[in-house]
């Protein structure tokens, strides 16, 4: 052991490794034995094995650095398309940095001369887009099929379907051949001469006419909508029949719906056909809010039925509304379309003169209607508190 401090730990020394090799076994070898083909082969083979395993390596390593060459070509490639794009996009900055760029007081002008282009437009009456939208007067359907054609008065411009109104292919043929491909069509109205008819059953203006038995006028979806009245030609609609209808449904329930309270309980009104409702209303008052409604082919029930804003699908009121706008708005157009072609606008007066003609005729040979005598009273007392004439009358005064 080797001396060292008291306060150090003492340490066992090493010995040096040359002393620790064991020369014993380097004598003579005593496994001397003689050669021996066989084994020779042997280890001719499995070196053969290592060779070919090491060939193998070798085309591995080939393999990978064709493939790696490959990347190094496909990253260069991927380098120039990237230096492409940067081009394009130096291009595109450069192009987009020509273009001046506008202020905020160059915006406003163009705003500004935009709006009094539009402004000298309206004013002029021109329209931008202008398309014509025929919808039914009765149904407020827009669909016209080659069957059931959607037909406008030449005279005042209403439109209807023909099976709506009742129109036949022989009501148009006139005895006269037209070089015109289409003969122009009138209304009931236009025919008696009537422009402004007034409704027996309801206080509202507008809409297509049917004339009654005793020559008064009613619209024909009130004709359709109201319980009672009958018709004494069913395919064409007319003449229209009152007196089957008690005379105390003038003015029982007031109109739920109507503009002016004053003439709510003017002409019939009818009832909401949900169960136990109790909502009253006239016909034409709900056609404009779009709660009519026709039944389908299938059912044999009653086709003509109205709901209040509460029962009716919401759906169907959007669309009949949409489409009562509509009407609305292609009325007021034709006031101030321009008038056709001289030729053309004689041709259908002589048409409309032709159809008054035929209308007075077939008038002076129809028999006197039968009236009830025994409700005369009741009928001029109706007349005296709830005509839509005395109301507006009472109005007026």
């Amino acid at each position: 052991m080797v001396e060292r401090d008291p306060s150090k730990r003492r340490v066992k020394p090493v010995e040096n490794h040359l002393q620790l090799l064991d020369f014993a076994d380097l004598g003579d070898s005593s496994d001397d034995s003689d050669f021996h083909i066989d084994d020779h082969e042997k280890d001719l083979e499995s070196d053969d094995q290592g060779d070919t395993s090491e060939n193998n390596d070798d085309d591995d390593i080939d393999g990978s650095s064709e493939e790696e060459s490959e990347n190094e070509h496909g990253n260069e490639n991927d380098h120039h398309g990237s230096k492409d794009g940067v081009e394009e996009t130096k291009a595109i900055s450069l192009e987009t940095k020509k273009v001046p760029k506008l202020i905020v007081g160059d915006l406003i002008e163009r705003a500004m001369q935009r709006q009094s282009q539009a402004r000298q437009r309206i004013s002029s009456g021109e329209s931008p887009f202008k398309f014509k939208v025929s919808i039914c007067s009765v149904c407020l359907g827009d669909i016209s099929i080659e069957d059931d054609e959607i037909v406008e008065c030449d005279c005042c411009g209403v439109s209807v379907h023909e099976g709506c109104y009742g129109i036949s292919d022989t009501d148009t043929v006139l005895s006269s051949v037209s070089s015109s491909s289409t003969e122009p069509w009138f209304c009931d109205p236009c025919k008696a001469g009537q422009k402004d008819p007034v409704c027996e059953l309801c206080p509202n203006t507008g809409g297509i006419f049917k004339e009654t038995e005793v020559g008064k006028w009613v619209h024909l979806v009130c004709a359709l909508y109201i319980p009672g009245v009958a018709f004494g030609n069913v395919e064409k609609l007319t003449p229209v029949t009152l007196f089957e209808m008690p005379y105390s449904r003038w003015g029982a329930k007031p109109c739920s719906l109507c503009e002016d309270d004053r003439l709510s309980r003017t002409g019939v009104c009818i009832c909401c056909d949900a169960g136990m409702c109790k909502t009253y209303f006239h016909v034409t008052c709900a056609q404009r809010e779009g709660l009519l409604s026709e039944a389908s082919m299938e059912e044999i029930a009653d086709p003509f039925f109205a709901y209040c804003k509460v029962h009716a699908d919401k759906m169907i009121v959007r669309s009949k509304r949409r489409n009562w706008l509509a009407l609305q708005s292609r009325k007021k157009e034709r006031m101030y379309e321009v008038k056709e072609d001289p030729k053309e606008q004689s041709r259908v007066e002589r048409k409309l003169e032709w159809h008054r003609e035929k209308y007075r005729k077939n008038k002076a040979e129809r028999p006197p209607p039968w009236v009830p005598t025994c409700s005369l009273k009741l009928q001029w007392k109706r007349l005296q508190i709830h005509s839509l004439l005395t109301a507006r009358f009472t109005l007026i005064k």
